[in-house]
């Protein structure tokens, strides 16, 4: 069967990150730009404001901003072990470093 293909000419500009290239293929990702866009918004020893998504081994997982989830361990907030915070929405917490 054969098979026709089209090429649309489309003026339409968006800002990707490239991940990887080589001599036929170059893989980029608009989401990846924006989480790396986020994340420099954020300094250390700010306090920014999230909602706990999953509880897992040692801590939570704590979704901040649009795109951005951490990891939040016990001994690093002033948060109960034996109660589930999951669902938690507006917590403030200590950024402590950049990555």
């Amino acid at each position: 069967m054969l098979m026709k293909y089209r090429t649309l000419k489309l003026e339409i500009k968006i800002e990707v990150k490239v991940l990887r290239e080589d001599d036929d293929n170059i893989i980029v990702s608009k989401f990846m730009l924006d989480k790396a866009k986020e994340l420099a918004s954020f300094n250390v020893d700010d306090i920014v404001t999230g909602e706990i998504s999953k509880k897992i081994k040692g801590g939570y997982t704590v979704k901040i901003g649009k795109k951005m989830k951490r990891s939040c361990h016990f001994h690093l907030q002033d948060l109960k072990k034996d109660k589930d915070y999951t669902g938690q929405k507006n917590l403030n917490f200590f950024n402590k470093r950049k990555k």
